[in-house]
């Protein structure tokens, strides 16, 4: 799955390959419009309105791919929030030297001391950075461990190539972080059950603790609580292959020239961000993230217009487009983690998320015996 998506000259995304919206591979958050970039803006200037309104705020992103996001919350920023403009400074964590150039291009209008690339968190110096982490649909597209219960055991589905055919072997799981994971897998799941564990993602994690002092993590994807994604009836996981706007569960066609991703287990990454110092701080469906992002703009339209013009009603609908359950408004998540910071603190994002622990470890159904 690395080398399908991120060799520097045939993976997926590194290479260029990939291709976003109606007419691409597949549709995300940003391909909506610039309101996405509005709505994060707003919550990310309530985040450094928190942290004290600090004279030098980083915004990283990681998973920028052309660079779109980064220009729109940019725009926003310049045009609404000037004095946290005048603060940032926009950090995109981008290994592909080709997506590098791109991103270039797309944000050229910017000043220079604005913008900043690192290949990889692990550059960073610890406890280096005041800000904010954002990411959309980065950690369903990290490499995961595929495993297949046999005999009673876990096993790790390794690939092979014979006669110019992939398939699969099975083997005991190749790292001791792995085999912690399994761990946590409920013990009475069907001979047969194949499912995915992303220890990048944890990693991932454990890293953004190392490098940031004060700050929050706003992550958005899709996933399931650990009661979900291990789920008996889930016999056949969740990765998933994307090519053209339709689905394959076959990894091995069209290696390199389509989408490749795996659900997000969000109790499991909740679990290693507050061991590693992190605070939870909110999660939600994007409906109702959506929702409390864009309620005050929404009732400021309806208060302030009498007559819809066509730009307003662009807006309207790209917004329901967000936030309707039968669109992407129960598909995706966000989640939110702080580190020193007063994680009680209200965020719009959250305001209608309810218990969220209580989403991220639900209690086991007891039935009474008759």
């Amino acid at each position: 799955m690395d080398k399908a998506l991120y060799h520097p000259e045939h993976g997926y995304y590194a290479s260029g390959n990939a291709s976003l919206g109606k007419e691409g591979d597949y549709f995300t958050n940003v391909c909506v419009g610039r309101i996405y970039g509005d709505l994060i803006g707003k919550q990310i200037e309530q985040m450094w309105e928190h942290l004290g309104s600090p004279s030098v705020f980083a915004i990283v992103e990681q998973g920028a791919h052309h660079g779109r996001f980064a220009n729109d919350l940019l725009s926003w920023m310049h045009h609404f929030s000037p004095s946290c403009y005048e603060a940032l400074r926009y950090w995109i964590i981008e290994p592909s030297e080709n997506l590098r150039k791109i991103q270039s291009q797309t944000l050229e209008a910017w000043p220079t001391k604005k913008l900043h690339w690192l290949p990889n968190l692990q550059e960073e110096d610890t406890g280096s950075i005041i800000g904010v982490h954002f990411s959309n649909e980065l950690l369903d597209a990290m490499p995961v461990h595929l495993v297949t219960k046999i005999g009673g055991e876990w096993m790790e589905n390794f690939v092979d190539c014979r006669n110019g055919n992939y398939r699969y072997v099975y083997m005991p799981p190749s790292t001791k972080q792995l085999e912690n994971q399994l761990e946590n897998l409920p013990a009475d799941l069907p001979e047969g059950y194949k499912t995915e564990v992303n220890t990048a993602a944890l990693r991932w994690t454990e890293d953004i603790a190392r490098v940031f002092h004060r700050g929050y993590v706003l992550a958005v994807d899709y996933g399931f609580n650990r009661a979900d994604y291990y789920h008996p009836d889930r016999v056949e996981g969740t990765l998933s292959c994307y090519a053209q706007q339709k689905r394959s569960a076959d990894p091995f066609r069209r290696i390199g020239l389509c989408d490749m991703t795996a659900h997000v287990d969000w109790t499991s990454l909740s679990e290693t961000a507050e061991n590693a110092g992190l605070d939870l701080c909110g999660f939600a469906d994007q409906h109702h993230f959506i929702v409390g992002l864009g309620q005050e703009d929404l009732l400021a339209l309806e208060r302030g217009l009498q007559e819809m013009t066509q730009e307003v009603q662009d807006y309207v609908r790209t917004f329901k487009m967000l936030m309707h359950p039968e669109t992407m408004g129960t598909r995706f998540q966000a989640i939110c983690f702080g580190k020193n910071i007063d994680p009680t603190l209200p965020l719009h994002g959250f305001g209608y998320a309810g218990d969220f622990r209580r989403a991220l470890w639900p209690k086991p159904i007891h039935i009474a015996e008759a």
